[in-house]
């Protein structure tokens, strides 16, 4: 399980993603948000609490 973090580069939207199982592409993370790739920074964040 991986989450990111999706940001858009021209206004102060972001969201959040989990994705449980991989592939963990650029295709599959923004699937659910309907922004393209260009427009946004993804980020991989990091869990803390013992889950990886």
């Amino acid at each position: 399980m991986k989450r990111f973090k999706i940001e858009k580069k021209h206004n102060l939207n972001q969201m959040w993603v989990t994705l449980h199982e991989g592939p963990y592409t650029k295709k599959r993370i923004l699937n659910k948000t309907g922004w393209k790739a260009k427009d946004v920074i993804i980020t991989e964040m990091k869990n803390y609490g013992g889950e990886e």
